[in-house]
């Protein structure tokens, strides 16, 4: 049969096809349009089929359009030509089949007519995949939304329902103290979900900086076995570790690759029901690297979760109370912190109900070990005059209610401009200074106190909700000689306190 391509037909219906993806019409449709064309010009001759690689298995295609209908053994018996749907970076989409009737191949128009429909496929393809990654990518962050209302909710409802307490004091006097515990540590938990949310965004920005020296991974180990065993004593969970004989060295930010071990330990005791067995084994891998292995038995992780499961906010069904927690970034956070250190991290998981491995690939150095030099507990704090500069009256009110009750005499001012005519008539030992005042900010207050030589001995400490490297670097050029991060821990203002006792620079001095 001879077969004669009709370019005005052609034209009208490629133009339809183009005008459908231009309008963001469903896939489908599209591909039906592609192979009436070339239904159409074959005279029936062949049977056309246009195949597409299954996303959630890519080593397997699935037929979406085929003209005229026809059953897979009937199409299986025919001679078949295909060529291939490519993206525009050259990944295989799919194919573009024709399966003739007669034993022959495709004419030179057939096989330019398949092959221009290619590339208007892979077009309608690859809209088609954008938009379901652009829906899937709004799901999850509205469900991590949801899931960040919920997890703030959680500690903000006993710290509300503990202040309500305090006002029947008098009725019980255990009171209190029952309600500071309660407080601490649910602002220990808003804390620490700060802390993660600001911890991705800034490594997920390349902005964070590691300190590397070499340091035995079995100290590591150790030490985020102790920061991680109140998540696991909570559900009862029975943790094996298995160190080895001798020390393994690595070169590495000790404080950010402890994190990684106790996020990866935090997931594995947050899906491990309770009284579950966690084991955590640290192996060399020859003499170039060492890895850290975390086994459970718990939830196991399903087969399409596992290529996502450092992706962001990625997180396995829940239950509708979350007791499990968190926010689905830990895993994020671990992968990027690895990623920096020159290794590897992996899962495996033979499928729900298996329980997990994940596994921590490290390059071992043979530089001799740092020591742990963990800083001292400050020492007793002297009663100091102590000016507080903060604009919101709450947190004003709180921290100098601290403050006199560790017998220091204490003042607040909410503005720069007071501060300073307070400075001088209160004469203080410290101030603690918001840096987010209004009128004057508490940089502009600080270098105003610095270029005043008769207050350049205060000691000057930056308390704010800005964390990041930079925010402390402009704190300290602007004077300040401490930047504390909100909320302050008591320790944390003892410690900086402690240096008011210590003899200041001369002005101008490095």
């Amino acid at each position: 049969m001879v077969v004669v391509v009709t370019r005005d037909v052609v034209l009208t219906g490629h133009t339809r096809a183009l005008e459908m993806i231009a309008r963001g019409g469903p896939l489908l449709p599209i591909l039906d349009v592609l192979i009436s064309i070339v239904h159409e010009q074959t005279a029936g001759s062949a049977v056309a089929v246009i195949s597409v690689v299954d996303v959630d298995a890519p080593g397997r295609r699935r037929d979406v359009a085929t003209l005229p209908e026809a059953g897979p053994a009937e199409i299986d018996a025919q001679p078949r030509w295909s060529t291939p749907i490519l993206s525009t970076t050259g990944e295989i989409l799919g194919a573009f089949c024709l399966h003739f009737h007669e034993r022959r191949g495709p004419t030179p128009d057939e096989r330019e007519l398949v092959e221009l429909l290619s590339y208007t496929a892979a077009i309608a393809i690859e809209r088609q995949q954008a938009a379901e990654i652009a829906l899937e990518a709004d799901r999850r962050k509205d469900e991590f939304l949801a899931m960040l209302a919920h997890e703030l909710r959680n500690p903000l409802a006993p710290i509300h329902t503990a202040a309500q307490l305090l006002a029947f004091a008098d009725r019980d006097a255990t009171i209190p103290s029952r309600a500071r515990l309660v407080i601490e540590r649910q602002v220990e938990n808003m804390t620490r979900l700060i802390d993660d949310l600001l911890d991705v965004s800034r490594i997920t920005r390349g902005m964070v900086e590691l300190h590397k020296t070499p340091i035995d991974i079995a100290q590591l180990v150790a030490r985020a076995v102790e920061t991680a065993a109140p998540h696991l004593q909570k559900r009862g969970h029975r943790l094996t570790v298995s160190m080895p004989g001798g020390p393994m060295l690595v070169n590495a930010d000790s404080t950010r690759l402890e994190q990684v071990i106790v996020n990866v330990l935090g997931n594995a005791a947050k899906f491990t029901g309770p009284g579950g067995d966690i084991a955590i084994a640290v192996a060399g891998e020859g003499a170039a690297a060492v890895t850290i292995r975390v086994t459970d038995n718990g939830r196991g992780i399903a087969p399409a979760l596992l290529p996502r499961v450092f992706d962001m906010f990625t997180q396995g069904s829940l239950t509708l109370d979350r007791t499990d927690g968190g926010l689905g970034i830990g895993l994020t956070v671990a992968h990027r912190l690895v990623t920096m250190h020159g290794g590897s991290i992996s899962v495996r998981s033979e499928g729900l109900g298996c329980g997990s491995e994940f596994m921590v690939t490290l390059p071992r150095t043979g530089a001799a070990a740092a020591s742990d030099n963990r800083p001292p507990l400050p020492p007793d704090v002297q009663p100091r005059r102590i000016l507080i500069v903060e604009d919101h009256s709450d947190a004003a009110d709180m921290l100098a209610l601290l403050l006199a009750a560790q017998s220091h005499q204490v003042r607040t001012e909410s503005n720069g401009h007071a501060a300073l005519v307070a400075a001088t008539e209160f004469s203080p030992d410290v101030m603690l200074v918001d840096v987010g005042i209004p009128g004057m900010s508490g940089y502009d207050l600080a270098e105003r106190v610095r270029s005043n030589r008769t207050l350049d001995h205060i000691l000057l400490i930056a308390v704010t909700g800005y964390g990041r490297p930079q925010d402390r670097t402009r704190a300290l050029t602007a004077g300040f000689d401490h930047h504390l991060i909100k909320p302050v821990d008591a320790a944390a203002i003892a410690g900086a306190l402690a240096d008011a006792s210590r003899p200041k620079r001369p002005s101008g001095s490095e």
